[in-house]
């Protein structure tokens, strides 16, 4: 089962990421810095990040920062299926774009990030399955210790540094 959450406001959105219990949770970005576009992925357990991925788009000339936050999700999902985990999983996302585009199950030309992301997302939570994901809007710069330590991460690969 996988749902989308976007809040009304940035602060409902911060309450609602302060109060809900989830066995895990994993916070993506996609960043343009320093001429290149990054993205990355940030497993965390509370607020204290264990487990990261990032990966290096290519130019700023090339590359979008959407394409980035969709990179950025394929990531959480990676850590996602890597963990395991039982029960409620949540993958917080800063784009609402992306977050709404993950509602169409449909394959459309030139969507191939958002078909592997669909891909990926049938795969972590195949039809039979009894866990739950939710895909829930994080507003950004907002003080979200796992949303600022996803930007920190997609900031870095958009320099080149992958994991």
């Amino acid at each position: 089962d996988i749902t989308t959450q976007v809040g009304q406001s940035p602060e409902e959105a911060i309450i609602e990421d302060t109060i809900v219990q989830e066995d895990l949770r994993v916070y993506s970005d996609g960043s343009a810095a320093d001429g290149g576009v990054g993205a990355a992925a940030v497993l965390m357990r509370g607020d204290v990040v264990v487990r990261e991925k990032r990966f290096h788009l290519g130019s700023d000339k090339e590359h979008t920062v959407y394409e980035g936050e969709l990179v950025g999700m394929i990531l959480a999902v990676d850590l996602l299926r890597e963990e395991g985990g039982k029960g409620m999983l949540v993958s917080d996302v800063d784009n609402q774009a992306a977050i709404k585009a993950t509602r169409a199950f449909n394959s459309k030309a030139r969507h191939y990030l958002m078909d592997i992301l669909h891909d990926d997302l049938r795969r972590l939570i195949p039809a039979h399955d009894q866990r739950k994901l939710i895909v829930r809007w994080s507003p950004g710069h907002q003080g979200i210790p796992g949303n600022e330590a996803a930007d920190e991460q997609s900031k870095l690969a958009a320099g080149g540094n992958n994991s």
